[in-house]
């Protein structure tokens, strides 16, 4: 902020984006800091830094679509493997890929049935992640 409001001086010969008191940003400084900050942020939407979309939420694990975990989905993917049900929603791709290798495997439907039998919980499995797809 400092070199934002070393060149509006610069620019204006004004300090009339500090208050009497010299510490505290006046309305005007305000603004300037507010376009300083919304820059930044189209600099980093163009550069592809962050997300220029909201995120969506998937439950890991959750094949189906049910809102929960359970064998279903564990049965899904071994359809899915089978080739009696092709995942296309890349939702669901990604929520069936329970261990992000970028597959779907049989390992995914085994990582289901022991998050179910309570075995293993240390995985993704069941919670709520961001997909910004």
């Amino acid at each position: 902020m400092y070199e934002a409001f070393d060149n509006y001086y610069k620019k204006t010969g004004s300090y009339d984006v500090i208050q009497p008191d010299g510490i505290h940003p006046s309305q005007k400084g305000h603004q300037l800091i507010a376009q300083v900050l919304l820059d930044k942020i189209n600099e980093l939407e163009a550069d592809g830094v962050i997300p220029t979309k909201p995120a969506q939420y998937i439950l890991m694990g959750d094949v189906d679509g049910s809102k929960d975990v359970t064998i279903k989905d564990a049965t899904q993917i071994q359809k899915h493997l089978s080739r009696l049900v092709i995942f296309q929603n890349a939702l669901v791709r990604l929520s069936a890929d329970t261990d992000g290798d970028e597959g779907i495997t049989i390992k995914d439907a085994t990582a289901i049935q022991k998050h179910i039998a309570g075995i293993d919980t240390s995985t993704s499995i069941g919670k709520y992640i961001p997909y910004y797809g």
